[in-house]
């Protein structure tokens, strides 16, 4: 990203405001009441002032509409994530080890704001370079967008609901009968849209800024897939389901990321012979 940086202004400009704004509310909030309470909400706020940022004063339709898929996706993120954080009282178990470290807790915060301008390459490229006409491949990917929005959406909502009135225990109904994780999957899915469009527009005149768009697909999945998002989930699971026959039964037979066809229930016998040994 560093050497991305020195390459293109537009990023520069972007990765020193949400720089900014997350140790802005780090240091009014964040360490000095040893609190995340903030942190995904200032999460979705810094995307939004990063496309608000790099809209040109007259924009084409294509980064109207792009800027726009973001902002609704960012609010209704920021809206979810900071209800799910209210409801377990302000805290965050991902911060347990470094909420009174505060050089590690810095970090997350510095983190963060390296995670919105990755994520966000597809937009500020298209919003900082000239816009062609839309085509057929700006709606395919647009449309690749809305599915991964919409299968986040469900799923959040879905796991929501269900935890709401099943504290003790998983959530395999709806779109989680088909993924683990679909939430997860919706969220590459949706910038892997974005990506595309942004690479196809900026392909035939500007090759690196084409090539760093496809860095925000691949830096959301190694980050769901291998850092902060499956992997510590399913330990914790695994840790306070492992003894279920039920969650075993879901976590063998249930497809990891991609929606695939759920797992067959478990049968009388299986549950009698499991039991016996």
């Amino acid at each position: 990203l560093i050497a991305l940086s020195a390459a293109i202004d537009e990023v520069q400009n972007v990765a020193l405001l949400a720089l900014g704004l997350q140790w802005f509310v780090f240091i009014i909030h964040g360490v000095r009441a040893h609190s995340e309470l903030y942190y995904d909400l200032s999460g979705s706020l810094t995307h939004i002032c990063v496309i608000a940022a790099t809209i040109p004063e007259r924009p084409s339709r294509r980064q109207i509409l792009v800027s726009g898929c973001v902002l609704i996706w960012a609010v209704r993120l920021g809206t979810f994530l900071f209800l799910r954080i209210l409801f377990a009282n302000g805290r965050d178990s991902r911060f347990d080890k470094m909420r009174d470290d505060p050089s590690a807790f810095l970090a997350a915060w510095t983190i963060q704001a390296l995670w919105v301008v990755t994520v966000q390459l597809p937009v500020i490229l298209i919003n900082s370079n000239a816009s062609t006409e839309l085509g057929a491949l700006d709606f395919l990917c647009f449309l690749i967008f809305a599915l991964g929005l919409a299968l986040e959406f469900v799923a959040d909502a879905q796991k929501f609901a269900f935890r709401a009135i099943n504290h003790n225990t998983f959530v395999n109904q709806g779109v989680w009968r088909f993924s683990r994780h679909p939430n997860f999957f919706g969220e590459i899915m949706l910038w892997t849209g974005l990506a595309l469009l942004a690479f196809f527009q900026l392909s035939s005149t500007h090759r690196t800024r084409a090539a760093a768009s496809l860095l925000s697909p691949i830096f959301t999945y190694f980050l769901l897939t291998k850092a902060s998002g499956i992997p510590p989930l399913e330990k914790s699971y695994l840790k306070r389901y492992g003894q279920d026959l039920d969650y075993m039964h879901y976590f063998q037979h249930t497809s990891r990321l991609i929606p695939w066809f759920p797992a067959t229930p478990l049968s009388t016998n299986r549950r009698i012979n499991n039991r016996k040994e």
